[in-house]
């Protein structure tokens, strides 16, 4: 049985992923991530240099944010709590955000304005944030 949280955050997580993916046509990929390294909502641009990776490449960039943020989460009580952070490759931008729990990851083209982008993306983030509810959903 879900709680009324979990039911609502689901919708929130699949909400949450198409208005990352729709707020620049530059977006490749938008994933959020559980805290065991796993997909669990995604939005996939066709015909980019992401498509043209393996399952397993996928895999091992997912896994590898997501490693990434616990470990920064691990200074949260002594030096303040982790936010996002920034990867900057020659042609895309990595995007993580942290989503309590989970982290949004966002893939773009590099020539997008990774500042104004990332403060848009952060922006939108606490809009989808749910508080906790210990309400049961039949």
């Amino acid at each position: 049985m879900k709680t009324n949280n979990e039911y609502k955050m689901f919708i929130k997580k699949s909400e949450l992923c198409n208005a990352v993916f729709l707020m620049n046509k530059d977006v490749d990929l938008v994933a959020i991530i559980n805290k065991n390294g796993r997909v669990i909502e995604s939005k996939f641009a066709k015909d980019t240099d992401l498509s043209r990776l393996s399952d397993s490449q996928l895999e091992m960039i997912v896994m590898q944010r997501s490693l990434q943020t616990t470990m920064m989460k691990e200074f949260d009580q002594n030096l303040s709590p982790f936010h996002q952070t920034i990867v900057m490759r020659e042609s895309h931008v990595e995007f993580v955000c942290n989503l309590d729990e989970e982290v949004l990851l966002v893939i773009f083209n590099v020539n997008v304005d990774v500042k104004q982008f990332s403060t848009n993306i952060s922006s939108l983030v606490s809009r989808f944030q749910v508080p906790t509810s210990n309400v049961m959903v039949e």
